[in-house]
This record gives structure tokens, C-alpha cells and sequence, in this order.
């Protein structure tokens, strides 16, 4: 593990499974955390070790012990307590279940406490979220989760949770809303930029980004602002003081649009000279998410949810207009 991190840019979040964790954790802090007590760890500081690994398993939701990945009854909630108090990935191959982990509206719930990532659709009955209708009937039936892993058949006894309905959705199946929530989902929610700016004076923007994903950006990401000219190919770039591991989603599971609580800020300004020398005239703004060692002009950039607002040759997404004046 120390090796791993070592060789792995910091820039990138490592995969590896709760028992090597919990082994490689307490060699490097002296502590002996356990299964039984992993749900008690304390939160990884941002830019530790420890903050750069996320977890990989099997069998998403094939029943309550998860094919034995964890050491003994409730270890599920400890881990999923633990895990989502880390704020990291979850990569998992699949397993959906016939039982109130694998089926909605449970999978739904357990996806947004456990952040989930990654799903490999190759195991496990898909079928059961893709024949799902998502209305608000079904998705907020309160669901009742086993208390341990005695309890193979309803009914449980364990906690009752409900999930929240998203009208964006309405009508549609669970399969498509589940897959539209992987990880994280940025959504452009406000834009108000400067009108106009001088040639040698500061762009400023202010806006909301709301992420109605499962999960965050855990990877760090440069941020960067383009003015692109209305009539003309060129574009001038300058990077932000934007970190988008702070556009976080909603801990409750919240991604309705009126859930402004859970709108993050937007907000930047960047120096004209720092973009070079741009002539006057009509701009649009657009800005570019990718990752500080991508090469490529355009490639792996994020794309935000709105519209009619992505620039493929740009890799960036349009959120507002200016004029530059001299």
C-alpha cells in the first residue's frame, strides 16, 4: 500500500478492499480497528494517505453479508457508515439482489450513503431496476433493511428508510435514473457574469452548481475559464482557484432542483492578463473541468447535466456571456 501510494500520482484515488485497509491503517497509526468497530474511524483529512483510497468489492447486493466480504452480522451498515463518511469511490461488480438492498427503492437509498461509483452490469438481475417505474408512489415506499444476516426473508427488523423522489425523473424506469447518478452529476444552476470587462481589468463570475449524483469528485480536477470570441475560432484560457471536490451532494440524498440548500458556490475571478492578450469584442465564457495530467485538448473533461451548454471541441461547458472593451 505504501508503495502503491507512493508511485500513483496524488492526484488519483487507489481501489482496494476493507480488510487490506484496515490492515495497512492500523500498521501506519498503531490503532487496531476492526470490522466491528471500522464504523467508528475518524474522518480522513483532506490531502492524507488515507484520503486517497476508495474501495472495491463484489456482489453489490447479493444479500446481507455480501458473499462473506464482511467478517460478521451488521458489519453492512458499520462499513456503509465508515465508507460514506470517507467520501470516496465505490467500485463494485454487481449482484443485485432479490432482497431490500438489490431492489428499489432500496438500491436507491444504499446508493447515495454508500456514494456508488462504478457498476459492472455483467452479474445480477438488472432487469429489477429497469422494470422499476420511478414515480413518487414507488420511490417513496418506506423500505425496511434486515437487522443481520439471519434474517434472509421479509419481514426485516432492522432500520426503515424512504428515499426522495425526483420529478426530473418522473416516469421513467430506475435503471435510467440509478445510471444518471453514478458518481457525481453537475448541474449548472445559476450564471450571472461580468457584462463587461476591460481589456486590462478582472472577469467575474458568480454562480450555483448542484451535484445530484451519488457521489463527489474525489479526483483534484483543474477548473479553468475560456472566453471564446462569438465570431472566430481562437479562445484564451486562464486557470481558477476552483477546487471541485467542494461541489458536494446533498447528504441526505436530496437532488431535487427546489433543494437550493445543497447549491454550492460558483464563484471566481480571474485577471484579464492572466488570459493573455485578448482583443476587444462579443465573448462567451465557458469553463473546462479535467484532470492536471490529461494531455489532450478536449479529452476526459467534465460535462455538466444542462442542455445545449457542452462544447465538445472545447471539452468545457458554456455558462455566460461577456464584452471585453478597451
Amino acid at each position: 500500500m505504501d508503495t502503491y501510494l507512493d508511485v500513483v500520482p496524488a492526484s488519483r484515488t487507489l481501489l482496494t478492499n476493507e480488510r487490506l485497509f484496515l490492515a495497512w491503517y492500523n500498521l501506519t497509526y498503531g490503532t487496531a480497528y476492526t470490522a466491528a468497530n471500522i464504523n467508528t474511524m475518524p474522518v480522513p483529512p483532506k490531502g492524507s494517505p488515507e484520503s486517497r483510497i476508495g474501495f472495491f468489492d463484489d456482489s453489490y447486493a447479493a444479500n446481507y453479508g455480501d458473499n462473506g466480504r464482511f467478517h460478521a452480522p451488521n458489519d453492512r451498515f458499520r462499513f456503509l457508515t465508515w465508507l460514506h463518511n470517507r467520501n470516496t469511490i465505490l467500485q463494485v461488480e454487481g449482484g443485485v439482489g432479490n432482497n431490500a438492498f438489490g431492489k428499489m427503492p432500496g438500491a436507491i437509498i444504499e446508493a447515495h450513503e454508500f456514494r456508488t461509483t462504478v457498476l459492472n452490469m455483467r452479474h445480477g438481475n438488472y432487469s429489477r431496476w429497469s422494470n422499476f417505474v420511478y414515480n413518487e408512489a414507488n420511490v417513496t415506499t418506506p423500505v425496511t433493511f434486515p437487522a443481520s444476516s439471519k434474517e434472509r426473508v421479509p419481514p426485516y427488523t432492522g432500520p426503515t428508510k424512504t428515499a426522495i423522489f425526483d420529478p426530473v425523473y418522473d416516469g421513467r424506469t430506475g435503471l435510467e435514473y440509478f445510471r444518471d447518478r453514478l458518481g457525481y452529476r453537475l448541474v449548472l444552476r445559476e450564471a450571472k457574469a461580468s457584462e463587461w470587462v476591460e481589456q486590462n481589468g478582472v472577469l467575474r463570475f458568480e454562480g450555483k452548481i448542484q451535484n445530484v449524483g451519488f457521489g463527489n469528485v474525489v479526483n483534484r480536477k483543474n477548473v479553468s475559464v475560456i472566453l471564446k470570441p462569438k465570431a472566430g475560432s481562437d479562445f484564451y484560457i486562464a486557470l481558477t482557484n476552483l477546487d471541485a471536490r467542494d461541489w458536494l451532494t446533498d447528504e441526505g440524498g436530496n437532488g431535487r432542483p427546489d433543494n437550493t440548500a445543497a447549491w454550492r458556490d460558483l464563484n471566481f475571478s480571474v485577471k484579464m492578463s492572466e488570459l493573455g492578450s485578448v482583443p476587444p469584442g462579443d465573448y462567451d465564457i465557458y469553463l473546462k473541468i479535467n484532470d492536471p495530467k490529461e494531455q489532450s485538448a478536449n479529452k476526459r473533461c467534465i460535462q455538466f447535466a444542462n442542455h445545449d451548454i457542452w462544447n465538445a471541441s472545447l471539452g468545457a461547458n458554456l455558462i455566460g456571456s461577456t464584452k471585453v472593451v478597451p
